[in-house]
């Protein structure tokens, strides 16, 4: 007799436990839901820039090559220092040495060696002074055969305004969320699942500006050299799932 009271207890909870599981499935079936989108994008100005600068000699041996490339370098790094750029942002990017041949009467002749430097260089606080990139690339253009190439513009601190983009994206998806709510007779009711992505900084410039840009690494020595940043859009994505009631 006690073990058929026990086997009779078991036998309850079991039956509870099998009742309990069933009406939470069934409460979780009857919740619905709704699944937006929203993009949120603020515009900012940059203050920083970052371009490199190359130089290519040709020697009869590679050490001549080098000591021609070395010059020049030199020449570029005292202009860069003397317009305010600290040494901690300049950076070696590449340096290469190769035999260079060219073609005479169909036979490949040793022509020289080649000697190759870039750096890359970033000036801050160009929104402060927006002279002050036009200035340097104007002393920049005193130097002959050098390449100015790969200019950017990017913002150092961009946490105010990737909050401000996540907040108005969080604000669209909700309208859309109310919208749907509203056709279907609905309301809208809390959140049950947020993701969030966020684009890369990305430089806007006008066709017009471009053009200016352009014009503008070819070191025109006849006028001051205009250098247009665009703007910065700071681009947020966020994917919510809402409660419907």
């Amino acid at each position: 007799m006690r073990t058929l009271k026990v086997f009779a207890g078991i036998v309850s909870i079991v039956a509870l436990l099998t009742f309990t599981s069933c009406g939470t499935i069934k409460s979780a079936e009857q919740i619905r839901t709704v699944s937006v989108s929203g993009s949120g994008m603020v515009k900012v100005s940059p203050d920083t820039a970052t371009f490199s600068v190359s130089v290519s000699e040709l020697g009869n041996t590679t050490a001549e090559a080098r000591e021609l490339v070395n010059s020049k370098i030199a020449e570029i790094l005292d202009i860069i220092e003397s317009n305010g750029i600290d040494t901690e942002d300049l950076t070696t990017m590449t340096i290469s040495f190769n035999p260079e041949y060219e073609w005479i009467d169909s036979r490949q002749t040793l022509k020289g060696q080649r000697a190759y430097q870039s750096i890359s260089v970033k000036v801050r606080d160009i929104e402060e002074d927006t002279r002050v990139l036009a200035k340097l690339f104007d002393d920049l253009g005193s130097v002959d055969n050098i390449s100015v190439s790969s200019i950017s513009f990017s913002r150092e601190d961009t946490g105010e305004a990737y909050a401000k983009s996540r907040m108005l994206a969080v604000q669209k998806a909700l309208q859309k969320a109310t919208d749907y709510a509203t056709a279907s007779k609905m309301v809208v009711g809390k959140p049950l699942m947020i993701s969030d992505s966020y684009d890369a900084d990305v430089m806007t410039v006008s066709p017009q500006n471009m053009y200016k840009a352009i014009e503008a690494v070819a070191f025109d020595s006849r006028v001051p050299t205009e250098i247009p940043t665009g703007d910065l859009e700071i681009v947020s994505n966020v994917s919510i799932v809402y409660e419907m009631e």
